[in-house]
């Protein structure tokens, strides 16, 4: 299972396999930035897969890694908030900049920006890529 992290404008890329995803976690600290889950449960879903797969560390059943989120600057696998949520999942510095910039912002994103994003960044055109 392939996750990713795309800045939309640059298209620059973070991926996680399981073990980068493990690497990335740290499920014996206390949860940290709980401001950063509540901004990542604001998104908007891209892209919905309707099925649920396997959390890498207790095979609970959560959003399937292939469902998409965006605040319509950055896309990523729906699955990271759960990791971001229980596991402490360490996310990339310029995507963490970038959401501090941003906490008091409104999510809303237009009609036309999610349709770009749609066009570009869903699950689809990045499967190619990210499998």
């Amino acid at each position: 299972m392939i996750r990713f992290i795309v800045h939309v404008e640059s298209k620059r890329e973070y991926i996680y396999d399981n073990n980068k995803l493990k690497q990335s976690c740290y499920p014996n600290k206390d949860i940290e930035n709980k401001w950063l889950a509540e901004y990542l449960d604001k998104a908007e879903y891209l892209n919905i897969v309707l099925d649920k797969s396997p959390c890498i560390f207790t095979d609970d059943y959560i959003s399937h890694y292939q469902t998409i989120r965006t605040d319509g600057f950055w896309v990523w696998s729906s699955d990271l908030l759960h990791y971001t949520k229980n596991f402490n999942f360490k996310w990339p510095e310029d995507f963490m900049i970038h959401v501090k910039e941003n906490l008091n912002n409104s999510n809303a994103i237009s009609y036309d920006r999610l349709l770009y994003l749609s066009d570009n960044f869903s699950f689809v055109n990045l499967r190619e890529d990210y499998l």
